[in-house]
């Protein structure tokens, strides 16, 4: 009896440490999105805005 208390919990173990592992590789992988999505919006080329023409007043 007490055996299969014992495998009862490691199975319960190994299945939250199998979930959490899931849950980081998922975190991990929306972390690098992120972190090209602001790279990518750094990066952003920003055009001067010409004067005015003094001819055009």
């Amino acid at each position: 009896m007490r055996i299969r208390v014992l495998a009862t919990e490691n199975a319960s173990l190994l299945r939250r440490a199998l979930i959490a592992e899931s849950r980081a590789k998922r975190l991990e992988e929306r972390n690098a999105d992120l972190v090209r999505e602001l790279r990518d919006r750094r990066n952003v080329a920003m055009l001067p805005i010409a004067p005015p023409n003094a001819s055009e007043e």
